[in-house]
């Protein structure tokens, strides 16, 4: 993240490394159904009790299923650590150059939209 950023300032390091996390964490979240297709999946199998790409996809054809609700869940709690990550790299904007604090906001734009911000108060 440091050199598409544009950082300059060692202190900055451990934000970008935070944000480049949150970034990632939210990509998995959004292509859970993409991943299980091509027979990936990148939700910690304790969040959905070890289901398989092929378990996730049955899912996503049965929204009130228990194990639809266990991806749902396990995507909440995906955002909701990333939602930590992007709070962390908000700490070092003071480090960043335009450009960088301006993909930083879209960053948070593009999150904001993956969920309410309300869900990672209830988890």
């Amino acid at each position: 993240m440091c050199p598409i950023l544009k950082y300059r300032n060692k202190k900055a390091f451990a934000f970008a490394v935070d944000l480049g996390i949150a970034m990632q964490l939210t990509n998995i979240a959004r292509d859970v159904r993409e991943d299980a297709c091509m027979g990936r999946r990148y939700l910690p199998s304790d969040w959905v009790n070890d289901m398989s790409p092929t378990d996730i996809l049955e899912a996503s054809k049965k929204p009130n299923s228990k194990n639809a609700q266990l991806v749902k869940t396990a995507i909440i709690k995906l955002l909701c650590l990333a939602d930590q990550y992007y709070r962390s790299g908000v700490k070092g904007l003071v480090f960043f150059t335009m450009e960088g604090t301006f993909s930083y906001w879209c960053c948070r734009v593009c999150l904001s939209k993956n969920r309410n911000p309300i869900d990672c108060q209830k988890s």
